[in-house]
């Protein structure tokens, strides 16, 4: 998937703490770091793929 896909709102993340997302297809790990800080990495092992 390219560009942005609304998930959710910022504040309905915890601070500090991981959850997945389901986006085109594709499971991603949304982290959020600071108040309107939020960072999203593809969520599979790389040795596996899973």
């Amino acid at each position: 998937a390219t560009g942005w896909h609304r998930v959710c709102a910022v504040d309905e993340l915890e601070l500090a703490w991981g959850e997945a997302a389901l986006i085109a297809g594709r499971q991603v790990a949304l982290f959020r770091t600071g108040p309107s800080e939020v960072f999203a990495v593809a969520h599979e092992d790389p040795a596996t793929g899973a």
